[in-house]
């Protein structure tokens, strides 16, 4: 029975080795990059319903810049773990050194 827990755990262990988290957390960028863009999906719908009518134009400019904001945290989020689970992977020799990050 002691074997089988042993086993059971390793693979746990071993994303948290390498890459210094436990596999929810390695995994939660994603989570958060796709709360966001069905966040976003809503503010561009809501935003092409309402762009024709002139006097939604304070609202539109609003929900426009609540967008980008949302898209540059989480694009920021997501770029810096990418970086740094990327540079893990390296380091442990599972990734190629010529993969570079894209701005």
């Amino acid at each position: 029975m002691a074997e089988t827990t042993a086993r059971a755990s390793a693979p746990s262990e071993t994303v948290n080795d390498l890459f210094g988290a436990m596999p929810e957390d390695v995994i939660s960028p994603i989570k958060s990059a796709a709360d966001a863009l069905g966040w976003i999906e809503e503010i561009l719908i809501t935003i092409q319903r309402e762009v024709d009518d002139p006097r939604n134009r304070i609202r539109v400019r609003l929900l426009a810049e609540a967008a980008a904001y949302l898209a540059s945290d989480v694009s920021n989020y997501a770029g810096h773990m990418h970086e740094t689970y990327l540079g893990r992977l390296q380091a442990a020799g599972l990734a190629p050194a010529s993969v570079e990050v894209q701005p």
